[in-house]
């Protein structure tokens, strides 16, 4: 029908600016897709292999989202 259903991703971050390294340094963590949740991208859309033939990966998920993903990261300003 041309429509994907709804879906939806958490990320959450946290950062960290101590005030004994005077403000220059910055921790960081960031967590993507929170609930790991797995949401299709796109839908396979050929109805049919041939004219009178129809596809039976028609409207199947072709991808999906990534998995959780931790990404920690460090930050000095000179």
């Amino acid at each position: 029908n041309g429509t994907t259903p709804w879906g939806f991703n958490l990320n959450l971050s946290l950062a960290y600016t101590p005030n004994w390294a005077d403000n220059k340094l910055s921790l960081q963590a960031d967590v993507l897709n929170v609930l790991n949740r797995q949401v299709a991208g796109s839908y396979y859309s050929n109805y049919a292999t041939d004219r009178v033939t129809p596809d039976p990966r028609y409207n199947q998920p072709l991808n999906y989202n990534s998995p959780r993903q931790v990404r920690l990261s460090a930050r000095y300003d000179f």
